[in-house]
């Protein structure tokens, strides 16, 4: 099975996307892999309460669409 880095490699050229999707599963506390819409969006409500730049929320964003890439890509989700 390919690893997520692997996978990052593979597929993107961006070097902080490892760091922006691993703050995500560590704010999830290990539930990133089933997070609904709504666990998601309470993660952009809390990036939006540290008062970061809507780029930077744009490339967590980013980086929170890939990382669900690559679960349908390793069959872990739909």
């Amino acid at each position: 099975m390919i690893t997520l880095e692997q996978y990052l490699e593979t597929h993107y050229k961006t070097k902080g996307l490892p760091n922006l999707i691993k703050r995500f599963i560590n704010y999830q506390n290990g539930k990133a892999e089933t997070a609904t819409l709504q666990d998601i969006l309470q993660y952009i409500a809390h990036l939006r309460k540290e008062n970061l730049h809507p780029k930077t929320l744009r490339n967590h964003l980013f980086a929170i669409k890939i990382y669900y890439r690559y679960l349908q890509h390793i069959e872990k989700r739909a």
